[in-house]
């Protein structure tokens, strides 16, 4: 069976070591960065769409970064951790300014918080919610006979990215979405005592979106089926 490379993506990705957690923390840096960089841009008076573009030009070829992040050791781990932490306290310097405008004037705070609200919206993709096995699950039955994800709002249909890192699968059929819209269901046939690593969407591979078109964060998904 074969589906267009836009309504789906069953790729092997390459990768020179087992993906474990520091993959999701890099992807969760990145996108948190490049959301700060927008509401910083945003608050000088830029329009949200100019801000975000403006953000994703300064941050360079996110693809690149990625690759790079992917190469750190133990103790660039740690640089990653600091850099978290000057991102908080950037945020929290944000959350102190809003609390002094709205002391001075209720009124500009509301329509501050209105506007952030949807700057918010226009700069966050999608994201998941919950995946069926559960990521880290080790006693996953191999009978199961599907894979499904879900996000926290309504997803365009007929598009997805599934990406697998590990652990080749053959599917039964076609991914679907349920009535909802949020829940992507792909029929898969597992093999038992086998370690699995998928990625829902890739700084490449973006074909996980909302209904407006918004890429979904990138999330990875790594279990094990029982013997």
């Amino acid at each position: 069976m074969h589906w267009p490379p836009t309504q789906s993506l069953f790729l092997r990705l390459p990768d020179s070591r087992p993906i474990r957690e520091i993959e999701q923390e890099i992807l969760d840096e990145l996108d948190f960065h490049l959301v700060m960089r927008t509401l910083d841009n945003v608050a000088t008076g830029m329009a949200a769409d100019d801000a975000r573009q403006d953000a994703q030009r300064r941050f360079g070829d996110i693809a690149q970064v990625r690759k790079t992040c992917r190469q750190i050791q133990l103790g660039e781990r740690i640089m990653l951790q600091r850099i978290q932490a000057v991102l908080t306290v950037a945020l929290l310097g944000a959350v102190v300014f809003l609390g002094v405008q709205s002391y001075r004037s209720q009124r500009a705070n509301q329509e501050a918080a209105g506007r952030m609200m949807e700057v918010l919206d226009s700069v966050v993709g999608p994201s998941v919610v919950q995946t069926t096995p559960r990521t880290g699950d080790t006693q996953v039955d191999p009978s199961i006979g599907e894979i499904r994800v879900t996000y926290n709002r309504k997803m365009l249909d007929g598009s997805w990215s599934w990406c697998y890192h590990e652990g080749s699968f053959r599917t039964t059929g076609k991914p679907h979405y349920e009535a909802d819209k949020k829940t992507c269901v792909l029929p898969v046939e597992l093999e038992p005592g086998k370690v699995y690593t998928i990625s829902l969407n890739t700084p490449t591979y973006q074909n996980f979106r909302d209904a407006t078109g918004r890429p979904a964060i990138p999330y990875m998904l790594q279990f094990s089926t029982r013997k």
